[in-house]
């Protein structure tokens, strides 16, 4: 986590730990978020969002996805999303 926090960091990004995102209201072109960490509420305005909040997170829970079971047959598990080469369809 430190290397990616280190690597987004030298690219720009506005990283916030421990940072409760409260709302969150959809723009034309961006997204504006209230976050409180500290006890403290700031707004922000975002044209990209990243929810590294882990399962259920943030935007889960503000945004009220519904929860869709696996089908039968497939053990729990989480989902990852990335870009892989030379492995076959599952």
């Amino acid at each position: 986590d430190h290397f990616l926090v280190r690597q987004a960091d030298a690219m720009g990004a506005d990283y916030r730990d421990e940072t409760e995102v409260t709302d969150i209201q959809w723009r034309q072109e961006s997204a504006r978020l209230s976050l409180r960490s500290a006890g403290r509420t700031t707004r922000e305005e975002a044209s990209f969002v990243v929810d590294a909040s882990g399962p259920r997170g943030a935007l889960a829970r503000l945004l009220e996805l519904p929860e869709i079971p696996l089908a039968a047959g497939y053990p729990a598990t989480q989902a990852l999303f990335s870009h892989f080469r030379g492995v076959g369809l599952f």
